[in-house]
């Protein structure tokens, strides 16, 4: 296995084979994100980012609309047909996923899960959390083998009991990455959890799933830094730069102008981005809150002004929808009682 040199005993990762700038890098993340040219299926859109943001069921159809040609709606329920399934994966948050790949995700942010990210349940549960791991939770996912169910309907007919009552969101929450159940989106006021719908990956080591979910992350958002893989997949950063060193016979290192880190792309992608036209046209974009463009990198200055940056990333993390325009957040929008309304920055 080829050495990145200087890594991970230093910050560095060696020299770069290219210098690029800021708006070359940029041009590359939208097409790859389907923002310039967008995909034939919304199937090839949520494959093309890998993973959508999907705490909010409005904000993730409109992430995925104007990366694809056909018309995409969400339903209660998403059908097999649809290729998708909503879970919880990096950084502890709902998203959309292609079924084929959701397994991979299951197995690359369990453990994360459980040592890290979910701890409130050990300071509710009445008996140990692996107690309740083995003996209740196939009990519930039991419940969910004919329909799916609301928290109402899990808990009766589980036969659950208080405090499982009450804390039963967050049971579900650990279900969910356990591989036992996917969650719906809301049927009117309900929100829907179903039996695990993916082929689950049987056998594959954690760290093995968690080198492909960061080679899937550097082929869709590359140039990335090691800042921007702990940001957005919400691993560990000694456990990242391990990664990153077993990734280092498929990777180069690029500098970007006004980026102070270095970064990394996939090899195979190198001659395809130096070759870009630098006066392509690009197309006007309205994002919704939590878009994946700007929750993809730790430094926003590819697409964001820092100055701007607090217009965008809001208090008690809420993420602002965005005004795309020549590859460039320009402002903010919402809707109105008039219709789209637009906060412009001051250019």
């Amino acid at each position: 296995m080829r050495k990145i040199e200087g890594f991970p005993q230093k910050c560095g990762l060696g020299q770069p084979v290219a210098s690029i700038t800021q708006r070359q890098a940029a041009l590359w993340n939208l097409q790859q994100l389907g923002l310039i040219n967008p995909y034939a299926s919304a199937l090839e859109a949520v494959r093309a980012v890998v993973a959508v943001q999907a705490q909010d069921s409005v904000a993730a159809a409109c992430a995925v609309a104007p990366r694809t040609a056909e018309e995409f709606k969400l339903q209660a329920t998403l059908p097999p047909e649809s290729g998708l399934v909503r879970m919880w994966t990096v950084r502890g948050t709902l998203h959309l996923v292609p079924t084929e790949e959701a397994g991979y995700h299951q197995a690359a942010t369990v453990d994360e899960w459980f040592s890290r990210w979910g701890k409130f349940l050990d300071k509710y549960l009445p008996v140990p959390r692996e107690q309740v791991r083995q003996e209740l939770y196939p009990q519930i996912a039991a419940v969910l083998e004919d329909k799916p169910l609301s928290y109402q309907e899990i808990a009766a007919a589980a036969g659950l009991t208080d405090p499982y009552i009450r804390l039963l969101p967050h049971l579900m929450k650990d279900l969910c990455y356990m591989g036992l159940c996917v969650r719906g989106f809301r049927d009117g006021h309900r929100a829907l959890y179903m039996r695990a719908n993916y082929p689950q990956k049987e056998g594959l080591r954690t760290r093995d799933a968690q080198l492909w979910l960061l080679r899937r992350f550097v082929e869709c958002y590359g140039p990335v830094t090691i800042a921007d893989m702990v940001y957005w997949s919400g691993l560990r950063v000694p456990v990242v730069k391990e990664l990153v060193q077993e990734l280092a016979s498929q990777v180069v290192v690029v500098s970007i102008a006004g980026q102070d880190s270095r970064a990394l792309l996939l090899a195979e992608q190198l001659d395809a981005l130096l070759s870009q036209k630098a006066d392509e046209e690009l197309p006007e974009r309205y994002l919704p809150a939590f878009d994946v463009l700007l929750l993809g990198y730790r430094d926003k200055s590819r697409f964001l002004q820092e100055r701007f940056v607090r217009r965008v990333f809001l208090s008690a993390g809420r993420v602002a929808p965005t005004v795309l325009l020549d590859g460039r957040v320009v402002g903010t929008w919402r809707r109105g009682e008039a219709g789209m309304e637009i906060n412009w920055f001051e250019q």
